[in-house]
């Protein structure tokens, strides 16, 4: 492997190793919320109990380091449990305490258990990044990310390629796993530098 190929891999790893964190503060704010609401309304009881994830994402073309959210939860029904996870990377300066804005954050992705198989394995219900930050790394932090999460939940848990993917999530996945035998995994690989 030359040196321009150990820095491109870097480059398209912009995660900062070692930053993944789960957001404690995060969570002891909402479960604070939901507690004076319950005299409101008693079934927020019942809601499920996210948990909240930080990092660091390094934008390789500008040098911005933005803030990156995560959050997991499992919908707790009668029959089963259904995972749902949220990823994202901010704007740069959003400050979420301030009223009246709207936040967009340049790149995000949602995913939810994959329906072909069980709760094991999530899939993208929606990735997007705005048109500026494309093809800079974003949704490919956002994956690793995501696989990262679903990893720490449960180990068994992996992120496995939609059957319904546009020819740019084609590409991404392409990217990421070369081109694969049959009998090779087609789930997305888990960083172990991230926390």
């Amino acid at each position: 492997m030359t040196a321009f190929d150990r820095a491109w891999d870097l480059v398209k790893m912009p995660i900062v190793p070692g930053s993944v964190y789960r957001d404690y503060r995060r969570e002891r704010e909402r479960e604070e919320r939901i507690k004076s609401l319950l005299d409101i309304d008693p079934s927020l009881a019942s809601e499920p109990i996210p948990k909240y994830y930080g990092g660091k994402f390094d934008d390789p073309v500008t040098g911005e380091q933005l803030d990156m959210e995560g959050r997991f939860e499992e919908e707790v029904e009668a029959e089963s449990n259904t995972p749902s996870l949220y990823v994202s990377i901010k704007e740069p300066n959003w400050d979420e305490r301030e009223p009246g804005g709207l936040y967009r954050p340049r790149s995000y992705a949602e995913f939810t258990h994959f329906p072909t198989f069980d709760d094991r394995f999530l899939e993208s219900a929606n990735t997007e990044t705005e048109d500026e930050f494309q093809r800079k790394g974003y949704a490919t932090a956002l994956y690793d990310l995501a696989a990262y999460l679903g990893d720490r939940q449960r180990p068994s848990m992996k992120v496995m390629p939609s059957d319904d993917q546009t020819s740019g999530a084609k590409a991404l996945w392409a990217s990421r796993l070369g081109d694969l035998e049959d009998d090779e995994p087609r789930n997305w690989p888990v960083r172990g530098d991230l926390g």
